[in-house]
């Protein structure tokens, strides 16, 4: 009889060892998902405020340049243009980006994310200055050589216009 009750018990304690295991595992891969998230919440959010926090349109674009792939970085350039060079002439922009809400949609491929992100942005140009919701897509991707970037950009909606003297 205490044959039994001493393998009865070898084989429970087994059987727990197994369940936690597997617990361990589970739990691993679930903070394994919530990092990767965070890291692309992250590049993201990097590449919206560079992108609507700037001085001149010049640094705008050299600020964003190592946050996003050949790809992506074109896609924020308006076709036919290139970008200006700060000349200090009396023509100047400034924008100041705030309140951002990125919504999420991860994806099965667990190399890209997409976003929507809804912001307010408040643009100085030559002294009037301007406030406008945004609305912008945009699609982080995963490299293991340079890690998240931004590979597409697309502007969804840009409401209001409150224009005052600055």
């Amino acid at each position: 009889m205490k044959k039994w009750a001493i393998i009865l018990s070898i084989l429970v304690l087994f059987l727990l060892n197994i369940t936690q295991l597997l617990n361990a595992q589970q739990l691993r891969s679930q903070i394994e998902e919530q990092d990767y998230i965070v890291k692309a919440e992250n590049a993201n959010q990097d590449f919206i405020e560079k992108f609507f926090s700037y001085s001149s349109t010049k640094e705008r674009y050299e600020n964003i340049k190592p946050l996003t792939t050949e790809e992506g970085f074109r896609a924020t350039l308006p076709s036919g243009i290139e970008i200006p060079e700060d000349n200090g002439s009396e023509l100047s922009v400034t924008s100041r980006m705030d309140k951002l809400k990125p919504y999420i949609y991860p994806s099965i491929d667990k190399n890209k994310v997409d976003f929507m992100n809804k912001f307010e942005v408040s643009t100085i140009f030559n002294k009037i200055k301007t406030t406008q919701e945004i609305i912008i897509y945009t699609q982080v991707v995963y490299d293991q050589i340079s890690g998240w970037k931004v590979n597409d950009v697309e502007f969804v909606s840009s409401l209001g216009n409150g224009y005052e003297q600055y």
